[in-house]
């Protein structure tokens, strides 16, 4: 099914509806426990002068049903010698799924990517999300099996860094 969707960047009116659809997906991936930005610091993280995220919106006739978030990735600049365009989330209202609206998002993301000439779009997805793995797999995307994601949590990060001796120097 083909609706008028539009996209478009977020403004910062659309924070209430925008916070509420991160709010709907955190409760979609079971981790609404973990969600600790607010609507004011969803308008500073966005809006600010440092912002280094963007969202776009897709509407339908005014109303918000979807978004995306991305960032700009400099890593494995040893390999590539442009950036990437990160995918951080993507969330349609499940009342507005299977119309394209995914797919619209998509086109807008990979316009933006080839326009700046950045080298690929790369995302993550939760495993056993298999109706987002087809859909992805429909898209001509590719998963890598051989990786997986490591990550030190700030508890961790600060025993790790603890361990840090004087002569040890942080620089830019």
């Amino acid at each position: 099914m083909n609706v008028d969707v539009t996209i478009r960047n977020a403004e910062p009116d659309d924070n209430k509806v925008l916070f509420q659809l991160i709010y709907d997906l955190a409760e979609f991936q079971g981790i609404q426990d973990r969600l600790t930005i607010t609507e004011q610091s969803l308008n500073e993280f966005l809006f600010s002068p440092n912002a280094n995220s963007t969202i776009v919106v897709a509407l339908i006739e005014e109303k918000i049903v979807g978004f995306t978030q991305y960032s700009i990735m400099n890593i494995n600049r040893l390999y590539q010698s442009t950036p990437a365009l990160y995918i951080d989330e993507m969330y349609v209202l499940p009342e507005f799924r299977n119309q394209n609206i995914g797919k619209k998002l998509f086109h807008f993301l990979a316009k933006t990517a080839a326009e700046k000439k950045y080298n690929r779009l790369e995302w993550w997805v939760v495993q056993g999300n298999t109706q987002a793995e087809d859909f992805y797999l429909g898209l001509g995307a590719i998963a890598f099996p051989e990786y997986k994601v490591w990550r030190l949590k700030k508890e961790e990060l600060q025993k790790l860094s603890s361990l840090a001796t004087s002569s040890t120097q942080c620089t830019e």
